[in-house]
């Protein structure tokens, strides 16, 4: 086994691990609450704590990489994020469970922005190699649902949280085997604040600032769907829950080869028009949520969602890696995560509170908007510099 497979296996196996653990504490924390007397509020609270978490510590476990080395800081986020976790089983009672969470998400924020930017300095297709990490991770968040449905039939759901404890633990012992270039050094001293004027300098040269922001808009659309998506189809469309739960499993399940399909596109042509496609895709897709209530067109909308999220991120990762240096490529890479993470709240919260106004459908509608707005900024403000296309 070459060096080069061998390195891209282990990074593969711990962003896959990872998430199956992260996607499945989302679904199993929320039934794990509920029995320690929590209601729907302190549910929705956690989620919003874990995205702040995600948000403001990104950045910063990104820029202490740069500086500090890659796979040490995977190591310290990865023992830290663990310390929390086995609290949780262990918790007396869900306030604690709400702490736990935040600090949780907090260390463990530093995995995708670091390895993503390991991925891309492994081989000098940066957009190859940082797709098959992205696809690692859809495919982790495809097995976490899984795995949910397999334990909760035979275990408890604090044994669950155990098992996923487990595989936590599991999730850190590739790292140690992953080889660092030991002749990269980093030539500027890494800010470790969220946004910083120097930040956004560097954004406006280098045409990120126009990825950044759709980013957000992007995420704050899918969300506002995604996020009462289940709700409606069993409770207005009168789909079967076992049903909806296959068919919002169709999103990680395409995001998975749609990743290695679109990171083809950005490499050798233009991450500008992946980008494009990711988001129209992703417009199109939303507006199938609020036109289909039938198992064929709830199938199709969830397909086409994992469709634009494979253009989308293999488009907007491959340029980042292209447009940053080494010495700061981990910290924007934990801003682009920032600025999603943002969008998921935001449009989380905005979901809700719109669908219960004014409608689904209308929700839908909005959230559409969002997306196709993000779509009209990429195409009129980002232009992909041609030094970086011929980096390719």
């Amino acid at each position: 086994m070459s060096d080069n497979l061998k390195e891209r296996l282990l990074l593969m196996t711990t962003g896959f691990t990872r998430n199956a653990v992260v996607m499945g504490l989302s679904l199993i924390l929320q039934l794990y609450m509920t029995s320690l007397g929590s209601n729907i509020f302190w549910v929705g609270v956690v989620s919003a704590l874990g995205g702040i978490g995600t948000i403001l510590f990104s950045p910063v476990w990104g820029s202490l990489s740069d500086k500090g080395g890659r796979k040490s800081y995977l190591i310290i986020s990865s023992l830290i994020a663990l310390t929390f976790l086995l609290f949780y089983p262990l918790a007396p009672n869900f306030i604690l469970i709400i702490f736990l969470v935040f600090l949780f998400s907090s260390a463990n924020a530093g995995f995708v922005p670091i390895a993503t930017t390991f991925a891309s300095e492994k081989s000098k297709r940066r957009g190859i190699e940082v797709s098959f990490f992205n696809s690692a991770l859809s495919f982790g968040n495809f097995m976490g649902m899984v795995i949910i449905g397999i334990l909760t039939i035979w275990l408890s759901v604090k044994m669950s949280l155990w098992v996923f404890v487990l595989v936590f633990v599991l999730s850190i012992l590739p790292i140690i085997w992953i080889k660092e270039d030991k002749n990269r050094v980093s030539i500027r001293t890494a800010h470790h604040g969220l946004l910083t004027l120097d930040d956004l300098s560097f954004m406006k040269e280098n045409h990120l600032g126009s990825i950044y922001i759709s980013a957000f808009l992007r995420q704050i659309g899918v969300s506002g769907v995604t996020s009462i998506a289940a709700v409606y189809f069993v409770y207005d469309a009168h789909l079967p829950l076992s049903l909806v739960g296959f068919l919002a499993g169709l999103n990680p399940l395409v995001q998975i080869f749609s990743t290695l399909i679109f990171a083809r596109i950005a490499e050798t042509k233009n991450s500008k028009i992946s980008v494009m496609l990711g988001m129209a895709i992703t417009t199109v897709s939303i507006l199938s949520f609020a036109i289909f209530r039938d198992v064929f067109g709830v199938g199709l909308a969830y397909g086409l969602l994992g469709l634009g999220f494979g253009a989308f991120i293999s488009g907007s990762t491959t340029y980042i890696s292209f447009a940053v240096s080494s010495d700061l490529r981990g910290r924007f890479m934990g801003l682009f995560t920032s600025f999603r993470s943002f969008g998921t709240v935001v449009g989380s919260f905005l979901g809700g509170i719109i669908a219960m106004m004014i409608g689904y459908h209308l929700d839908f509608l909005f959230m559409a908007i969002a997306v196709g707005t993000a779509y009209m900024i990429v195409c009129l403000f980002f232009k992909e510099n041609p030094v970086f296309q011929n980096a390719r």
